[in-house]
């Protein structure tokens, strides 16, 4: 779980300005990582938990496109569930 969390935290702060603020609550068993970076483009969505996809604002950034595939997997087989809601801007 802890390898999924940071996934999530990584990707916050890797994928957005150095003024993103990365929220994260806890309330019961739901925990929700919020910021107010850039979002995911609508286009990507329905792709992000693919192995190897990289979003359309990830060109200058390292990474395998693994980490989102890897941190859904490590939540579900604990039988959690990953949901994602963003918009750009």
């Amino acid at each position: 779980m802890k390898r999924a969390l940071l996934n999530f935290l990584y990707n916050a702060l890797l994928h957005n300005d150095d003024l993103v603020i990365v929220t994260v609550r806890v309330k019961g068993d739901i925990m929700t990582i919020a910021d107010n970076g850039n979002g995911i483009a609508e286009s990507d969505l329905p792709y992000i938990f693919e192995r190897y996809y990289q979003g359309t604002n990830t060109d200058d950034a390292r990474g395998s496109g693994l980490g989102m595939v890897i941190s859904r997997d490590i939540i579900e087989a604990h039988g959690g569930k990953v949901e994602v809601d963003s918009e750009q801007g």
